[in-house]
């Protein structure tokens, strides 16, 4: 129950950013630009690492082709949340997003949007 709470509540915050960043990219880019403390690091990561085992979860639990690619994207969060922990990392990959263009951002945020939707309805 407190799962299904969860997972609708972020899928909610992912869609309302994607629609934000798809309308003011430039706002995505201050996002990257700016530089995170080490505490705020691990909380995000560590909460990232324990979503992605929480979509593993429903993948492997549920049938059908949607929980299997929200399986894939905790795949992809639980790699984000253990590569980008240390510092260096996160500095390095930020940077290279904050120099996209804005049409490579509105994409990201697209992808964020669909993420998003994807989370929402499993």
């Amino acid at each position: 129950m407190f799962t299904d709470i969860l997972t609708k509540f972020l899928g909610a915050f992912w869609i309302a950013l994607g629609i934000w960043w798809l309308i003011q990219p430039t706002a995505l880019r201050t996002w990257f630009r700016r530089k995170i403390s080490r505490k705020a690091r691990i909380t995000l990561f560590g909460f990232a690492v324990i979503f992605g085992i929480h979509l593993l979860g429903v993948s492997v639990a549920s049938s059908g082709i949607l929980p299997k690619i929200a399986g894939f994207f905790g795949i992809l969060l639980l790699l984000k949340g253990f590569i980008l922990m240390t510092s260096k990392t996160l500095d390095e990959i930020a940077e290279g997003l904050a120099g996209l263009s804005l049409d490579a951002l509105r994409l990201w945020a697209a992808g964020i949007f669909v993420a998003g939707i994807l989370v929402f309805y499993m």
